[in-house]
């Protein structure tokens, strides 16, 4: 496990965001004393991107004459 200080998280973000996307849990520390573990996030729906208009449509939140201009928008965001 990874160890990151307060100074890490102020000036090396970006960094920390790479090692986090590894799925890498780090420990962060101030003063040398424990203060967090900080895990990377998971994403809903085994990281697959939510079918917005499907549910919408499924609500009757959608007019379905005009569904075809909706399926053409969000044709290629699968």
């Amino acid at each position: 496990m990874t160890t990151i200080t307060s100074r890490d998280l102020a000036h090396r973000s970006g960094e920390i965001r790479k090692i986090l996307a590894t799925g890498e849990t780090l420990r962060w520390t101030s003063h040398g004393a424990p203060v967090a573990f900080i895990k990377p996030a998971t994403l809903p729906l085994g990281g697959k991107k939510p079918d917005w208009i499907s549910r919408a449509r499924a609500a009757g939140a959608v007019n379905s004459s005009q569904s075809q201009v909706a399926d053409s928008l969000y044709a290629d965001r699968d």
